[in-house]
């Protein structure tokens, strides 16, 4: 996509978007262990599962898209417990912080569908919510969430920004958006907020 064309997209207003029928959504983002290369070989390396590490949610206003509650999770993997070297330079996530607050899969799951609702609408910037269907099947769950709505939020902001889809990465939004945010990258609550501050932005240019 050209220059000229995202700069024509960038000038366009849309109807503002209500992103749920019901008065709150939630914005939501994971981190899952990783190793070294593990992306490019999309994990199929021997004992190499995507399994939750990190849970951040904030729970935002469908209409003015002001942030009502928050949740961090931190969650202790159980086929790979001690975390790569990886991972914890990726993401600045200490062994000692998932030892001491880690929770069982089952626990988190359950903490997170109470704090978004079994019924209700959750979106991520990429399949968040793919990321923990995959971890329930693996330990054998049902998964809580099962009736909930989840949205993939890039295509919308490609469409809405015309931005192309590989630099819209959640812990770029601020600098390919423009816009202030002194936030750390892969840390899944600040990739939240920051993916939250994204919509409001967009909406305070009629771009959603």
């Amino acid at each position: 996509m050209s220059l000229d064309t995202i700069r024509a997209v960038e000038t366009l207003s849309f109807p503002p978007m209500r992103f749920s029928d019901d008065p709150e959504f939630v914005v939501f983002d994971t981190e899952w262990t990783a190793w070294e290369g593990s992306m490019a070989r999309d994990w199929s390396g021997p004992g190499e599962y995507r399994e939750l590490v990190q849970v951040g949610a904030v729970k935002l206003d469908a209409l003015t898209l002001e942030e009502t509650d928050r949740l961090e999770l931190m969650v202790r993997p159980r086929f790979n417990p001690v975390l790569s070297d990886y991972f914890k330079d990726l993401t600045g996530i200490k062994q000692s912080r998932v030892d001491r607050e880690g929770l069982d899969l089952p626990e988190a799951l359950d903490r997170f569908a109470t704090f978004m609702t079994p019924e209700g609408w959750g979106a991520s910037n990429g399949g968040d919510d793919v990321i923990m269907r995959e971890n329930a099947e693996l330990y054998g769950l049902e998964f809580p969430l099962a009736n909930a709505t989840f949205t993939n939020l890039r295509p919308i902001l490609v469409e809405r920004t015309g931005i192309p889809r590989p630099r819209l990465v959640t812990g770029q939004l601020d600098s390919v958006l423009g816009f202030t945010c002194d936030l750390a990258a892969h840390d899944a609550l600040a990739d939240a907020r920051k993916l939250a501050e994204a919509l409001r932005v967009l909406r305070g240019r009629g771009q959603i």
